[in-house]
């Protein structure tokens, strides 16, 4: 990169980069920047993988501008790569009593934690509100956890397709970008399986 490069043009090459998940890339860009504001140190250490890094970013980031939504969506996907799960349920439930009008979001992070953390009663409380929404993945596994952890195998069979279709879709696009994206596609898809066949030997065993 030639170090004639803008502030701005460095900018932009970073989201650029950072698309592309060209670790390579955002590090020659970090190397010409002459400052770095808050949200890039945020987006040098997501692709550098240091999470740790990136939430005490996130924290600074939201004393700052605790209005900002997508600082809590983004604070949330942090806490769960760095396995804090409990406090990732804790951050969903106090945003989803601060911030109604945010609920189905929310809601979807708080489906995500309380199943990993086999909080069924939780699960159970937040998916009515997250499904008023385009459900994410990890919203339809939850719900495919508790019909099986309830027993219902007509529910378990129905919440296992919206699961395989949530992924299917964008499969057929990251296939076309990039094998990075198409990978973490084709684990979601592999993990809908595994779960299939562990409810056809629960059900048959019942």
């Amino acid at each position: 990169l030639d170090q004639r490069c803008s502030q701005e043009t460095l900018r932009l090459l970073q989201r650029i980069y950072a698309g592309l998940d060209d670790a390579d890339g955002l590090a020659s860009v970090a190397k010409l920047r002459n400052e770095t504001s808050l949200e890039e140190r945020i987006l040098d250490s997501e692709i550098a993988g240091d999470w740790t890094q990136a939430l005490a970013c996130y924290e600074q980031l939201l004393q700052e501008r605790p209005g900002v939504m997508r600082n809590h969506f983004s604070m949330l996907r942090c806490l769960r790569n760095l396995g804090h799960i409990q406090t990732m349920l804790t951050h969903a439930e106090g945003c989803i009593a601060r911030y109604p009008r945010e609920v189905a979001s929310f809601s979807a992070f708080g489906v995500e934690a309380a199943w990993r953390l086999g909080r069924w009663d939780l699960v159970q409380e937040f998916l009515p509100h997250a499904k008023a929404h385009r459900q994410p993945f990890e919203c339809h596994i939850g719900e495919v956890l508790l019909a099986m952890k309830t027993g219902d195998q007509h529910r378990t069979s129905q919440a296992m397709k919206q699961a395989r279709a949530t992924v299917l879709e964008p499969l057929a696009a990251a296939s076309m970008e990039s094998y990075q994206r198409a990978y973490k596609m084709m684990l979601r898809l592999m993990q809908v399986h595994e779960l299939g066949q562990v409810s056809e030997a629960l059900f048959d065993m019942g």
